[in-house]
């Protein structure tokens, strides 16, 4: 009965006045973010002799400075966004412009057995000129090191008309075995057809064939040859194009 007492007694001081200080307490650990809410960040510099969009150029065959921000959550989901200088030539919409800038929102899987997907829309804008900015979604489909992209406008280059863009693509990194006396090398290709309202100028093809070296973890330098059977010389093609990456 004592002992029940002399506990009794010790419970009602410890409730009433808190812990001594010699007490330990036990911390509980902090709530861990939910998996759905983990990511990661990541992003690239590049200095290339001519920005090429859809194998025609936007700096008037000239240099440009580009940069891209991507956070990825673990789920799949990203938001990104692009930018480049640019430069055009004449009366157009894109007078004025001096600056591409594209927010990207979009959903991306890789599964263990070769394929994959990527859906995202996103928005080109270009400060220096408003009324040339615009919409397109992008559907992806991947498969080993095969790619087939579809990307749609209703209001392709601000004409407010539909145009949709094509391409087919493969790329192949070379294993290091068949790469002696050179390593981290990987080759592509690609073909894609722009579908274009008349509004827009005339639909064409444009290829492309690049080989890239990984020269450290964080660099590359990529070797591109471009050409098209559009009808703007000298900025539809053909073009020899090479760009070093800064990845981070």
């Amino acid at each position: 009965m004592r002992v029940k007492i002399i506990l009794s007694s010790l419970l009602v001081s410890h409730l009433c006045y808190g812990a001594s200080p010699g007490d330990h307490t036990i911390e509980l650990p902090p709530t861990p973010t939910p998996s759905y809410l983990a990511g990661k960040f990541s992003g690239s510099a590049t200095l290339t002799t001519n920005y090429l969009f859809y194998g025609i150029s936007q700096t008037t065959n000239k240099p440009a400075i580009q940069g891209t921000f991507k956070y990825q959550w673990d789920c799949g989901i990203y938001a990104s966004v692009f930018s480049s200088s640019v430069k055009f030539t004449g009366p157009s919409v894109y007078e004025g412009a001096y600056l591409e800038l594209d927010p990207m929102l979009g959903f991306s899987k890789q599964f263990d057995n070769g394929f994959g997907f990527d859906i995202y829309a996103l928005r080109y804008t270009y400060p220096g000129n408003r009324t040339a900015n615009y919409n397109e979604v992008n559907l992806v489909g991947i498969y080993s090191y095969f790619s087939a992209r579809i990307a749609h406008s209703q209001n392709e280059f601000a004409t407010h008309r539909p145009g949709t863009y094509y391409r087919l693509a493969v790329d192949y990194p070379f294993p290091d075995c068949v790469q002696i006396p050179i390593t981290g090398l990987t080759a592509g290709a690609s073909v894609g057809h722009f579908d274009l309202p008349v509004e827009a100028g005339f639909s064409y093809n444009d290829f492309r064939i690049y080989l890239s070296k990984t020269i450290s973890a964080a660099t590359k330098l990529t070797l591109t040859y471009s050409d098209t059977n559009h009808k703007n010389p000298p900025y539809d093609g053909p073009h020899v194009i090479l760009d070093f990456t800064v990845l981070f």
